[in-house]
Formats: structure tokens, C-alpha cells, sequence
């Protein structure tokens, strides 16, 4: 009984030590962050991934941003995370009121919520293999860039946080 207990205390334990919370320094009532302005057009990320029991990988991120049909805004991704092939992705996104969007994701399990708070942009989904995602994004004063931290949990421990600074071209 001990035994089959150790691997998930374990787990916990080195959970509690990685980085799994939003960056509240960070937070400030303006400027308010709408993110189909920030991301209308081209914008580039450089991030760090670290997923419990792998050594840190650094990913990019191209994304390119546009309206459909003045309703739907729709942003294109390509990944290219070390030692892996590139991979695209799209989000969807409607605004649902002057703080609130929802949407998909195409590599998501479920809907896309996202909340708008200040300069805070907060997004929740669920992902494959019950996996579940939240992004904290900041706007910086000059609109022009914005750090990510991308929490991932499943069974409520962090298995994965993602740190990225996104800059408009």
C-alpha cells in the first residue's frame, strides 16, 4: 500500500516546486487588454516550456490575426517547439460582452472561455487526455507586447507551465 502511495506523493511534491501560478506584479487596471487588437496582425512569442520530468524546451510562436465577417476573430498559430515538427493551430474567438469572449481552439477538448480584467487577458479550456489549461496574459503600458504563463494541470497538479513574451510586429 505504501508503495503504490509513493509515485503520487512524489508527484505532488514536485508539483508544489514548479511555477504554476498567474503573475499578479504584473496586473494593472489599464491598459485594458482587448486581444483582438493585440493580436490583429502579425505577432512572434518566445517562450519556455517545462513539463514535469523533462528538461525545459524553448518554443516559438507566429501567429497572424484577423476578423471574419466582423463577428468571428480568428488567429492563426504555427509552434515550433525544440526537438518537435511544426504544428498550426487556430482560435476562434466572438465577444460575448465587453469583458467576455468564447470560443474553440483547434487542438482544445471543449470551449474556449476567456476574461478580460485590466490589463489581464485570463483564458480557460479543457485539453485532450483530461488535461486543463489556463493562460494568463498581460498587456505591457505600450500595447505593443504581453507575457504569457500558460498553467496545465490534470487531476489538479501542474504538469506543464509555459512563460512567454509575446511582441507585435
Amino acid at each position: 500500500m505504501i508503495l503504490r502511495s509513493l509515485p503520487a506523493a512524489a508527484l505532488l511534491a514536485l508539483a508544489g516546486c514548479a511555477p504554476h501560478e498567474p503573475l499578479p506584479a504584473l496586473h494593472s487596471p489599464a491598459p485594458l487588454f482587448d486581444p483582438t487588437r493585440f493580436f490583429a496582425g502579425a505577432s512572434r512569442g518566445e517562450a519556455e516550456l517545462h513539463i514535469l520530468f523533462h528538461a525545459p524546451r524553448a518554443v516559438r510562436v507566429e501567429s497572424r490575426g484577423h476578423w471574419q465577417d466582423g463577428t468571428l476573430f480568428l488567429l492563426d498559430q504555427r509552434i515550433r517547439a525544440a526537438g518537435s515538427p511544426a504544428r498550426d493551430r487556430q482560435w476562434r474567438l466572438r465577444r460575448t460582452d465587453a469583458r467576455h469572449f468564447t470560443g474553440t481552439l483547434s487542438d482544445a477538448a471543449g470551449p474556449v472561455r476567456a476574461e478580460v480584467d485590466g490589463n489581464r487577458l485570463t483564458i480557460a479550456f479543457k485539453m485532450p487526455h483530461g488535461l486543463s489549461a489556463r493562460q494568463y496574459l498581460y498587456l505591457a503600458a505600450d500595447g505593443r507586447s504581453a507575457e504569457n504563463r500558460m498553467i496545465v494541470r490534470k487531476w489538479g497538479v501542474t504538469v506543464a507551465t509555459l512563460d512567454e513574451h509575446i511582441r507585435r510586429d
